[in-house]
């Protein structure tokens, strides 16, 4: 049946202008009868074009202009996903994450590391006018938070070469070890430590607890060393990629390295876990300790 037969209205004064109803039905008759629509395969959806960096961030209110955005990315401010890109043009994918680096007070992450910690133990202020050796400096993120908790002087120690950042090299307070293992570490050649801070990686604290107690032998000297599960565990515990999810797996890690540093006078320590994930995720524990004998005593 036609669509309009029934339809009993007026086609208007002038027999010209067709009634909505009708107007109506005639669309959806033409619309029914296009060949193109005839067997016509559904059209797929459009995919959604990639944008260019700098406009994304103006578009996301990430920045006021295109001038401003253009220079935050050049500068190596923005994140993309999980990458900096410096190339004001880059094409974003669609749903990637985009952002603004947040600049640290510190020249890496360690620093947020141990801030965090050394505030949570309540000890921050006893790093003031104080010597300090930083084992596994890297970077210098630890030798940067101990200068800004006011320390006196920074030995920064690290088996690699130049990582430090620049201007921590150019700061008088900090003595500059490369190349140095801490077993070969001599403590004569330094004046007395009052702190040992650590972030080693690819190495066990526990098989270091020694060296870490000889660099610095005399009694009431603060150590805050970070233990990362990975490295304290047996090869074969540690999961593919490292990161290590299984409580008492992580729990077992603390033991074996809190076992080793006890044995070399550690003792009465405190455990916190850092605020700061490591770069792969792994939860990690600080270790402090204050020992109250010296080290040839600790061990006699």
């Amino acid at each position: 049946m036609w669509p309009f037969a029934h339809y009993n209205g007026s086609f208007g004064r002038n027999g010209s202008r067709l009634s909505e109803n009708l107007q109506f039905w005639v669309k959806a008759l033409k619309s029914k009868n296009k060949k193109s629509d005839i067997g016509a395969q559904p059209k797929a959806k459009p995919v959604a074009a990639k944008s260019r960096l700098d406009e994304l961030l103006v578009a996301k209110g990430l920045a006021p202009t295109l001038s401003e955005a253009r220079a935050l990315i050049m500068a190596g401010k923005v994140v993309v996903g999980d990458q900096r890109q410096d190339k004001p043009g880059y094409k974003v994918p669609p749903g990637e994450s985009v952002r603004i680096k947040q600049e640290s007070r510190f020249v890496s992450r360690g620093g947020e590391k141990l801030w965090a910690a050394v505030h949570d133990l309540g000890v921050e202020r006893e790093f003031q006018e104080k010597v300090v050796l930083d084992v596994g400096a890297s970077t210098g993120g630890f030798t940067h938070c101990c200068l800004e908790l006011g320390a006196k002087a920074v030995i920064s120690l690290d088996v690699g070469v130049a990582q430090l950042a620049w201007q921590l090299r150019q700061d008088p307070r900090v003595t500059v070890l490369e190349r140095t293992d801490l077993r070969l570490f001599e403590a004569q050649e330094h004046p007395p430590i009052d702190w040992v801070v650590a972030d080693i990686s690819f190495n066990s604290l526990g098989k270091l607890a020694g060296a870490l107690r000889k660099a610095a032998p005399r009694a009431g000297t603060g150590f805050l060393l970070l233990i990362k599960p990975q490295f304290e565990l047996p090869k074969g515990a540690v999961p593919k990629g490292g990161v290590v999810t299984d409580e008492a797996q992580r729990l077992a890690a603390i033991e074996s390295a809190s076992r080793a540093l006890d044995a070399v006078g550690l003792v009465e320590s405190r455990v916190v876990p850092s605020r700061v994930h490591g770069r792969s995720g792994n939860l990690e524990f600080f270790f402090y300790a204050r020992p109250a004998t010296d080290y040839r005593s600790a061990v006699e």
